[in-house]
């Protein structure tokens, strides 16, 4: 098993404090001292992992073409989950399940951000398609800034047969798409799935006709779409301020 080398303070720290993948090494720049570092290694003293100082052209050559900040660890790949384990999480919280799928996002800085919304959010969850899809990379990671490590993510085959069995849940599928209701009068109740497509593209025909519902972000500027990344967001907090003061479910 290949290790992967992630960089960065904070996604070396969020990674510390997920614990959800194996660490064998954290390398820390030779004279780099300040409360980050030494907050890191506190993490690596208290999680029994194994850290060191090394030269800083090393590190360059751990982590080419990066900003590593001073510190590069070695780490098992990412570990994704299964749609059950989000399920699950969602009971554990007593919460109605909140999971986004990204349909065919393959910009990574595009994806790592979606995660990012999506942990601070707290949705329980982001499927991504196997194929035309950017993959939880270290690049990534990087981009949503250790989020990721705290996030369940799966990837699945087919996602039209995802959204079905979804739907067999109890859970309703929104797509984000042009065209759709305006997302202020949905009814974003109950346990959701919320699909966002790739730029320029949208959703894939047959996932749009799958969803329960389609939802548009309305704009009222001369350009005709937003970023991604933002629109994910957008649409995943409203969600989460009808939870906030709408509770309820659909019918």
């Amino acid at each position: 098993m290949s290790l992967e080398a992630i960089w960065g303070r904070r996604t070396i720290h969020e990674a510390l404090r997920a614990g959800r993948r194996r660490i064998h090494e954290i390398y820390v720049a030779e004279g780099v001292k300040d409360r980050e570092i030494s907050e890191i290694l506190e993490l690596c003293a208290s999680s029994g992992v194994s850290a060191q100082y090394i030269r800083r052209s090393i590190m360059d050559e751990r982590a080419p073409d990066s900003v590593h900040q001073g510190v590069v660890g070695m780490f098992d790949p990412y570990p994704y989950a299964s749609i059950p384990e989000m399920l699950s999480l969602a009971s554990a919280r007593g919460e109605d399940p909140l999971l986004i799928l990204a349909a065919h996002i393959e910009d990574p800085h595009n994806l790592g951000s979606i995660l990012r919304t999506a942990e601070c959010a707290g949705a329980h969850g982001i499927i991504l398609p196997k194929r035309r899809s950017a993959s939880v990379t270290p690049a990534v990671v990087r981009v949503s800034a250790g989020a990721s490590e705290h996030l369940r993510v799966a990837r699945v085959t087919n996602l039209v047969r995802t959204v079905e069995e979804l739907k067999e849940e109890r859970l309703w599928v929104f797509g984000a798409e042009v065209g759709g209701v305006s997302l202020y009068d949905a009814n974003l109740a109950g346990g959701l799935v919320l699909c966002v497509g790739a730029e320029g593209v949208g959703l894939p025909r047959l996932l749009r006709e799958t969803c329960d519902e389609l939802i548009e972000i309305p704009l009222r500027g001369r350009v005709e779409s937003l970023n991604v990344g933002v629109a994910a967001g957008v649409v995943v907090y409203e969600a989460i301020r009808r939870r906030m003061s709408e509770p309820g479910t659909h019918g």
